[in-house]
């Protein structure tokens, strides 16, 4: 008889658990951010010196949409030739507020043709990036590159 309480108490705590752990999953609110950002920037064509080091700016906009303060955590690039300007300040977006994440964008000698590059940035809260691609033509004022990268003296008419 004692037996069968001591089976019984251990079921009604082992049930008991299960039903809090399962409420307490329930109730936890969904964490998304509201922030309107582009996926893609396209800085279009440039034109650089293979003799020196150039540096070109490129800005992404972003825009808090939420009633919250958000912040950037981190910012991190898919090579070194893309460097953000704001690696070591805090970066807040009040809520409704607009603004720009500023990058340094130094082109290498592999980096002429049609590119992409990935900016991965982090804010405080979210465990998951975003992801916005960088695009577009490094040139020399030697050579003109066509989009697929190879030495060209002309664009091609039609590119499909």
């Amino acid at each position: 008889m004692q037996e069968n309480k001591h089976k019984i108490y251990k079921c009604f705590l082992i049930l008991s658990v299960i039903c809090i752990t399962i409420s307490g999953c329930n109730s936890r609110k969904t964490n998304v951010l509201q922030i309107e950002i582009p996926t893609e920037v396209d800085f279009g064509k440039i034109i650089t010196s293979r003799n020196k080091k150039n540096k070109f700016d490129i800005d992404i906009p972003l825009k808090n949409l939420s009633e919250n303060k958000i912040q950037v955590a981190q910012i991190q690039t898919s090579c070194k030739c893309l460097i953000s300007k704001i690696s070591n300040t805090p970066f807040i977006l009040e809520p409704k507020e607009s603004s720009v994440i500023k990058l340094n964008f130094t082109p290498t000698e592999l980096d002429y043709g049609y590119i992409e590059r990935v900016v991965f940035i982090y804010f405080y809260g979210y465990e998951s990036p975003i992801l916005v691609t960088i695009k577009g033509i490094v040139s020399n004022d030697e050579v003109n590159f066509s989009i697929y990268g190879t030495k060209s003296k002309k664009e091609p008419d039609n590119v499909y």
